[in-house]
């Protein structure tokens, strides 16, 4: 393998890093323009580039980690509140709230996951 070989390689996995994390910070990936201005960098520049892109990356993570958390917390509290000023079971709570939502019938064809959405609740969050 030559020096320009391993050069190479480097240089499309750190592209391929970069588009990578761009997409999990940012939600998309980087647009043309800017793949055009990472061309013209230097392998240590890119280097640098994917760094700060991955500590953004992580930064995003963590903020979407804790606002989950806060959905999730909002969403028991709804629930709980629900179960404690009608003095009724989580089931009878759930399946109130689901039908004051009119998701009845979508809960009856796509399972949990329409009521998931609606509270911005991970995926699987009802599952047994």
């Amino acid at each position: 393998m030559t020096e320009q070989t391993r050069e190479r390689t480097e240089r499309d996995e750190l592209l391929d890093l970069y588009s990578d994390l761009h997409k999990s910070a940012r939600g998309f990936r980087p647009h043309n323009d800017e793949w055009n201005v990472f061309i013209s960098m230097s392998t240590e520049q890119l280097r640098e580039r994917v760094r700060e892109m991955g500590e953004e990356s992580t930064r995003a993570c963590e903020l979407e980690e804790e606002q989950e958390k806060g959905r999730i917390t909002a969403f028991e509290s709804h629930i709980k509140k629900m179960m404690d000023d009608h003095n009724i079971n989580r089931e009878t709570a759930m399946r109130w709230d689901q039908q004051a939502l009119g998701l009845e019938r979508d809960i009856h064809f796509y399972g949990l996951i329409m009521y998931e959405e609606q509270y911005g609740l991970p995926s699987g969050y009802f599952a047994d």
